[in-house]
């Protein structure tokens, strides 16, 4: 006697899927990373952000320029997000 195929034995034969983890790419493909990086760190040296004083001043509560520069990011990045989702 043939029992009727239950919900979970049809879907489990559609559970396939293929592994994107498995692409590779040459070598020049994350170039793009290190040259943004590289920028991005030289924008922190200009603008003093990793200088200890300017850190030091900050946990002081001396000096603005940290705080500035900490939610002028936190603004941008909301502003990228609400972006985002508008599209």
């Amino acid at each position: 006697m043939h029992t009727p195929d239950t919900d979970f034995e049809v879907r489990s034969l559609d559970t396939i899927c293929v592994n994107e983890s498995e692409l590779e790419h040459q070598w020049y493909h994350n170039l793009k990373y290190a040259v943004v990086g590289i920028l991005f760190g030289i924008v922190f040296v200009k603008a003093e952000i990793i200088s200890w004083f300017r850190i030091q001043e900050m946990f002081r509560l001396q000096s603005f320029h940290m705080y500035g520069v900490i939610g002028s990011a936190i603004a941008v990045g909301m502003l990228s997000v609400l972006a985002h989702q508008a599209l």
